[in-house]
């Protein structure tokens, strides 16, 4: 949110939601969710952090309206999961055919580990635009090496078929292989 706030090129607006004390404000923040199709359209690139469907958060409407937005508007959703797990709500929404990957239900507070993990860029990872800091396929590869690790994940079991994984965690694995963290999804017209 902050880098996007200081880059003058980006118009950000933000809502933060606080389950049971209202809503956020300050600088860029709603007030509520843009309720309709023509309040909504002006945005390009929507990300949901560790929210959900529910009291206080965004409702089944809200979903079906991001919903339409992707697949009409060519429009991205960013899904950033949280320890409080509130994405599992999405699979019984109108967003439930956007997520890449299938969660692991059983652990909706993610994974968390005592030693620093990294992300793994797959083969498809190694080329896609998203990935790229620098032009230059190996200094790529190095820099990424030396982003900083992390301690927590979301639960995944696997990518959903039709994503292409961009990178997985370089410990954890089950019978698929290894989770993917980074993983992209077609969407009508968007992604």
């Amino acid at each position: 949110r902050n880098a996007l706030e200081r880059d003058p090129g980006v118009e950000m607006h933000c809502i933060l939601f606080h389950p049971g004390m209202g809503m956020g404000s300050g600088r860029n923040y709603l007030a509520s969710f843009p309720g309709s199709k023509e309040l909504l359209s002006r945005y390009d690139v929507i990300f949901l952090g560790d929210v959900g469907i529910g009291q206080g958060e965004l409702t089944a409407g809200d979903a079906e309206l991001i919903k339409g937005l992707v697949e009409q508007q060519s429009s991205g959703l960013i899904f950033l999961p949280g320890s409080r797990g509130r994405e599992l709500s999405f699979l019984e929404s109108p967003l439930a055919d956007l997520l890449p990957v299938v969660f692991d239900k059983t652990k909706p507070e993610g994974v968390a580990l005592q030693n620093e993990s990294n992300l793994l860029l797959s083969t498809a990872g190694k080329r896609h635009w998203l990935t790229r800091f620098d032009s230059d396929e190996d200094r790529n590869e190095e820099l990424w090496k030396q982003l900083p690790g992390f301690y927590w994940s979301a639960a995944i079991e696997k990518s959903r078929p039709g994503s292409e994984v961009l990178a997985v965690h370089s410990e954890l694995r089950n019978s698929f292989g290894l989770i993917p963290l980074l993983v992209t999804r077609a969407a009508g017209s968007g992604k």
